[in-house]
């Protein structure tokens, strides 16, 4: 049998010693969010979009019904 490289047998070693993802732990609890702020990155996301759209649309003289629109899945 060949003998592995350095890296190879390295590599193997790091491998072998991994946990689990299942083990990990989760990591720091999510701040909670206030309804407001939910609306506000809502309403940003909203208006991100429909600026987006009206900027490089397909048709920049369309109207801001087709914008909005577009923006409504943000």
């Amino acid at each position: 049998m060949p003998k592995q490289s350095l890296a190879v047998r390295a590599l193997s070693m790091a491998l072998s010693s991994v946990t689990p993802a299942t083990t990990l732990a989760p990591g720091p609890e999510p701040k909670p969010s206030s309804p407001k702020a939910a609306l506000r990155r809502c309403r940003a996301a909203w208006q991100r979009a429909f600026d987006d759209y009206m900027e490089n649309g397909q048709y920049p003289e369309t109207d801001g019904v087709f914008a909005a629109q577009s923006a409504g899945e943000a």
